[in-house]
């Protein structure tokens, strides 16, 4: 309060007192000075004292920052615990201008918080609402089709399904416009508004109904290694001659029956080449299965025949071992088909047969 004097006019001592308060309350306070000297005379003075209230509150916001993954395109968000507190009143109760719901997005929400003397305070608080869960994706079931030709065909392998929060949604896929035999995986993608990705696969499984379905592999030059070659489904006849057969001839099922019949006449007659006996045996037999094919080949008969001998002896061994079979022949004879007894050659009915 600074410092009060008082004087009396005689020089005597003067006692001053005043009625100040402890502390002050915001606003005007007068302050009144008492002087009294020693025969009691009283002379009195005031002093305003003013308090004012210049600082804002203090606003408290536990989660400045607030990330929440969406679950809806508008989102209502728990702001936490906000307060706020001032010098004077103590706890005040502040104030937002956040919506109901969020939208996608960062939104800034303004606390405000005022005292009673008109002090304002404002704090920000971020929300963000963000999308980065994929679309739930399902794909359609396994798909299945027959090839009749050994090439690839076209399937009808249905859709893929998908939901999400954000729409609309796209569905792309990687499947070919058709299908090559055996298993193909097909991924399914769904995107959805907000860029956001799901990946699913489908089976595809095309099986082969053709005459190349269960061909063995090309045996390669492991296939000339020895005179009797590689039969690896063990039927009496090579595998490069069995695949010769097939790809020679794919559309006539009975042209591939004699010719694989009069294969495996001659496979025998090569290697029983050091046995007269075998070697007949295997002669009058592979004229029997020459009958047969004339009989469904007719004129054809002869160069289709041919062209498997040559097959046949497609090594010096196999040459070698087919003259050396011939040489036991020379001088006997045997009884062959006549033509009205071709078909008879056939140890198949080749009438049964579609083509």
């Amino acid at each position: 309060l600074g410092t009060v004097t008082a004087t009396d006019s005689l020089g005597n001592s003067v006692t001053v007192t005043n009625n100040a308060p402890v502390t002050f309350p915001v606003g005007t306070t007068i302050v009144t000075y008492t002087a009294t000297d020693i025969y009691g005379n009283v002379a009195t003075t005031t002093q305003t004292v003013t308090v004012t209230d210049t600082t804002p509150p203090t606003i408290n916001i536990q989660q400045a920052v607030i990330i929440i993954e969406a679950t809806a395109p508008q989102m209502p968000v728990n702001l936490g615990v906000v307060t706020a507190t001032d010098i004077v009143d103590g706890v005040i109760t502040p104030t937002n201008n956040a919506p109901a719901t969020f939208l996608l997005g960062v939104t800034s929400v303004i606390w405000t918080a005022t005292d009673t003397a008109g002090n304002t305070a404002t704090a920000i608080q971020q929300v963000t609402v963000q999308d980065t869960t994929p679309p739930m994706l399902t794909p359609p079931a396994a798909a299945s089709g027959v090839s009749q030709d050994g090439y690839a065909v076209a399937i009808n392998i249905g859709q893929a399904t998908a939901t999400d929060v954000f729409t609309p949604i796209t569905i792309t896929n990687d499947a070919p416009a058709k299908f090559p035999v055996g298993n193909t995986t097909v991924t399914w993608t769904a995107t959805d508004a907000n860029g956001n990705t799901a990946m699913a696969t489908q089976l595809v499984t095309v099986t082969d109904n053709s005459i190349f379905a269960n061909l063995p592999p090309d045996p390669g030059a492991a296939g000339k290694a020895t005179l009797a070659g590689i039969d690896s489904d063990n039927d009496g006849v090579r595998d490069d001659v069995q695949r010769w057969i097939a790809l020679t001839y794919p559309n006539s099922q009975k042209t591939r029956a004699a010719l694989r019949q009069l294969a495996q006449d001659y496979q025998r007659f090569i290697l029983n080449a050091a046995n007269p006996t075998q070697i007949y045996d295997a002669a009058r037999l592979m004229q029997n299965s020459n009958a047969c094919l004339g009989y469904i080949l007719q004129r054809k008969a002869y160069d289709a025949g041919s062209f498997l001998e040559a097959q046949m002896m497609n090594t010096d061994a196999r040459t070698r071992a087919y003259l050396q079979a011939n040489h036991h022949l020379s001088g006997r004879m045997y009884q062959g088909l006549s033509y009205s007894q071709w078909k008879q050659g056939c140890k198949f009915n080749p009438d049964a047969m579609p083509n």
